[in-house]
């Protein structure tokens, strides 16, 4: 388990992960998780940044676009963890 930890997104930026790893964070649930929470707290938020600040984000959708944690709606965040969850436990 600690092992998908690493490719949820909260430890490494899931964009920077290498391809031939990368396919490990759609069987995670933590990359599920921590997806929704980023996008349901960033979501709608404006940042205000100095003029001198070189790694500032205006917006919280340009936070989610970074970290690429936005490919996925909340909803289906939700829907694949119980899914995952479901076959977890058979």
């Amino acid at each position: 388990m600690s092992n998908l930890m690493l490719f949820a997104g909260n430890m490494a930026n899931s964009k920077a992960v290498t391809p031939v790893l990368r396919w490990i964070k759609y069987v995670c649930m933590y990359y599920y998780s921590y997806s929704a929470f980023v996008q349901n707290e960033f979501n709608g938020l404006v940042f205000t940044c100095d003029s001198n600040d070189t790694a500032c984000y205006g917006t919280g959708e340009e936070v989610i676009k970074a970290y690429g944690l936005g490919e996925q709606a909340i909803w289906l965040c939700i829907v694949i963890n119980l899914v995952i969850g479901v076959e977890s436990v058979d």
